[in-house]
């Protein structure tokens, strides 16, 4: 039990230190794009939503499986509770 306890509480804190890192350094980066024209930072910012959306995008399977998961009723919705 306590080993999980140690991981959450390592993984938590490795995230807030790469939020921070990430805060830190986003306007930095904002400001050199900025200074070799006004559009590089929204290029900057549109490839790092690129990233985002491929690293979260399901891949082979689990995109068929998510598709069969869409069309299944929730089981015990179909009817109202009785009281």
């Amino acid at each position: 039990m306590w080993a999980v306890a140690f991981a959450c509480v390592i993984a938590f804190s490795s995230y807030m230190a790469i939020m921070g890192i990430g805060i830190a350094s986003g306007p930095l980066v904002g400001g050199v794009l900025r200074e070799h024209s006004w559009r590089a930072p929204f290029f900057g910012v549109s490839v790092l939503m690129l990233i985002a959306l491929l690293a979260t995008t399901p891949a082979g399977d689990a995109r068929d499986q998510a598709a069969h998961l869409v069309g299944r009723p929730v089981p015990g919705a179909s009817a109202p509770p009785r009281c």
